[in-house]
């Protein structure tokens, strides 16, 4: 089916209608502008700005985060001076994955990512807001509603999920 030179899968739609329809968001969506945030590597080399510490060829990036908080580097605090940026704007995508929903009563949202910029985009697109979850207090998979954020948010640092060491 076609809405507005878009052509959706039936099935989709289908899952939609059916209050079914779960998005997964990952890093992409707040790629652009503008949003500007950066992916999980980038942000790992932020992080690691002036330690004389590099991503190893082949480390994952959860190790080497886990290696820079191990010599000493609070890695959580320098990744929400990275994401915090005051004029960070949800992108168009964040608004249109939200309007896909009728209202915030139906949103089901699950991201990777530790920004807050689709709980910013809710406020332009709905009259309430969507309930909100973050790591490590998850609902369960078939009962949410709202926005999970699977890794944890920078509205709580601390608990974000970075490095190798937060799964031990």
């Amino acid at each position: 089916m076609k809405i507005k030179n878009i052509d959706f899968p039936k099935r989709l739609l289908n899952a939609l209608r059916d209050d079914k329809l779960v998005v997964f968001a990952g890093a992409g969506v707040s790629k652009g502008a503008p949003a500007c945030l950066p992916l999980f590597a980038e942000l790992a080399d932020m992080i690691a700005q002036g330690t004389c510490e590099a991503l190893q060829e082949g480390e994952p990036i959860d190790r080497f985060l886990g290696r820079l908080q191990n010599a000493g580097v609070d890695v959580h605090v320098r990744a929400e001076e990275a994401l915090s940026c005051e004029d960070r704007e949800a992108t168009e995508l964040h608004h249109n994955l939200l309007r896909i929903y009728s209202d915030a009563a139906q949103v089901r949202i699950v991201t990777t990512n530790f920004d807050l910029l689709f709980e910013q985009a809710s406020e332009a697109v709905f009259d309430d807001k969507p309930e909100v979850f973050r790591a490590p207090a998850l609902p369960l998979g078939h009962q949410f509603r709202g926005i999970i954020h699977v890794h944890g948010a920078v509205s709580r640092p601390n608990e974000i999920v970075l490095t190798d060491l937060e799964a031990v």
